[in-house]
């Protein structure tokens, strides 16, 4: 992986499957478990690793000396400790240069996300606030704060002496380090990201919610931080702000998500509201919207409009450069118009407002499964280097680009929304560049490429 302030699909398609893996367990006799994938697959020399929990998935992976491989590798699970309890697990491994850290999800998230546990603590050691020590403003969520501190009462299992946040500073001392999560997983990530962050973890995470107030997003700000949301995720959306999430989606509908956190500044500024960290990079499905005259009476100008069942998927990295940020600055003035523009009854019809779901509801919605976040981002990886062989969305985003070329009845500001989204969409191959620019990289890749499995099941 490349330990870099830029984005990177290699990372987040490598750091998405650990996100994946931190489902498994710990057991080394179960296939695709947490020490079955290092210990087993990855000193393999006849094949490449290929079962990440229950997902049939092929890792970017470079050759290396058998000195260079992971040797350490710890699962922590608090729920098989005496006396500590909870249900916080992550696991972390090691090789002479590197270290990785990935915190585990929860199938129900029902231990940090109740209404009870919404409650904010302050962050800035008065007497009635948590004293972290790494973070010094603002408020963090009350569950995701006791998931996390649960880890601080853990020792390692290889001696039962060690710390666990004490054995993984010391590794972060000397190692390029790098954190990642799913869900609850990933507002673990960020907290254990805050408390790490003079050893400048590069952080991807995946459909986390929301996880500390404006402060302490401000304060972090330097964190590299890559922050993947799915299609229409719920949980990014918990904890839930109505007034920040109405006026969001006031001003830019479902895609409000897209232009913060710097346009949340004003918005924020009397009050301690629940932001997201990091750059946001979303897989956005979009449609296409036309319109026409009423028949019946013409000459009232009546204009009636409808969707077209033509659609595709794109990989949208608002950061990645200087285009695609003025494309997203562009796009965002243009959805804002057109918000201004159509009636409530046109808006309920094609961007329709999702109330935050009840949490049991939410985890059901398969735009939350990490698998399809994996799933996504390998099959884009794929395509982008071998595409003569894989074409999984590209056909679909060039039948949408004929069609949005070819038809004259597209809403005029749906046509630049959609064109200035498509443009972001091509730039998907400046991320690969880097890993493309390494000999080691590109040997790396064409291994892939030859030999991924499991993209062509369950595609979203």
């Amino acid at each position: 992986m490349h330990h870099q302030k830029e984005y990177s699909i290699v990372n987040a398609y490598n750091q998405c499957l650990m996100s994946v893996l931190a489902y498994a367990g710990g057991d080394i006799n179960v296939e695709g478990s947490v020490p079955h994938f290092f210990n087993r697959q990855m000193v393999d020399v006849s094949k490449l690793p290929n079962k990440v929990e229950t997902l049939s998935a092929t890792p970017i992976v470079y050759d290396v000396p058998f000195s260079e491989r992971y040797t350490r590798v710890e699962f922590i699970d608090s729920s098989n400790v005496d006396g500590v309890g909870g249900n916080t697990q992550l696991f972390y491994v090691a090789s002479p240069y590197d270290a990785v850290v990935s915190w585990k999800g929860t199938a129900s998230m029902t231990d940090a996300i109740t209404d009870a546990t919404y409650q904010p603590l302050g962050l800035d050691c008065d007497e009635k606030a948590l004293c972290s020590g790494f973070i010094h403003s603002g408020k963090v969520h009350k569950g995701f704060w006791e998931a996390f501190s649960l880890v601080g009462k853990l020792t390692i299992p290889s001696d039962g002496i060690t710390a666990v946040f004490k054995d993984i500073l010391d590794l972060a001392a000397s190692k390029r380090l790098f954190i990642c999560g799913h869900s609850l997983g990933g507002a673990l990530a960020l907290l254990h990201s805050a408390q790490l962050k003079e050893y400048n973890p590069c952080l991807y995470s995946y459909g986390m919610p929301r996880t500390l107030t404006r402060s302490a997003v401000q304060e972090l700000a330097a964190i590299t931080h890559y922050r993947h949301v799915n299609e229409d995720d719920p949980v990014p959306a918990v904890p839930p702000e109505k007034s920040l999430d109405n006026w969001l989606y006031n001003c830019w509908g479902p895609l409000g998500y897209l232009f913060t956190p710097v346009e949340l500044l004003d918005f924020t500024d009397s009050g301690e509201v629940y932001l997201h960290h990091g750059k946001i990079v979303h897989f956005c499905k979009i449609t296409l919207v036309i319109e026409w005259l009423e028949e019946r009476n013409p000459s009232n100008h009546v204009r009636l409009r409808t969707t077209l069942p033509t659609k595709t998927k794109l990989y949208l990295i608002p950061s990645l450069n200087h285009e695609t940020e003025k494309n997203l600055q562009d796009a965002g003035n243009i959805q804002k118009k057109l918000f201004q523009q159509i009636s409530e009854a046109d808006k309920a019809k094609w961007f329709p407002l999702n109330e935050n779901p009840t949490l049991k509801d939410a985890l059901g919605f398969p735009d939350h499964s990490s698998l399809k976040y994996a799933r996504y981002v390998g099959a884009r990886l794929a395509e982008l280097v071998a595409p003569e062989k894989y074409h999984f969305f590209r056909d679909q985003e060039q039948l949408f680009e004929k069609v949005l070329n070819e038809r004259t009845d597209i809403v005029a500001d749906i046509r630049q929304r959609d064109t200035l989204f498509l443009q972001m969409d091509h730039q998907l191959k400046q991320a690969l560049i880097c890993t493309q620019q390494d000999k080691q990289g590109l040997l790396a890749l064409t291994r892939y490429a030859e030999n991924a499995v499991g993209i062509e099941d369950n595609l979203p």
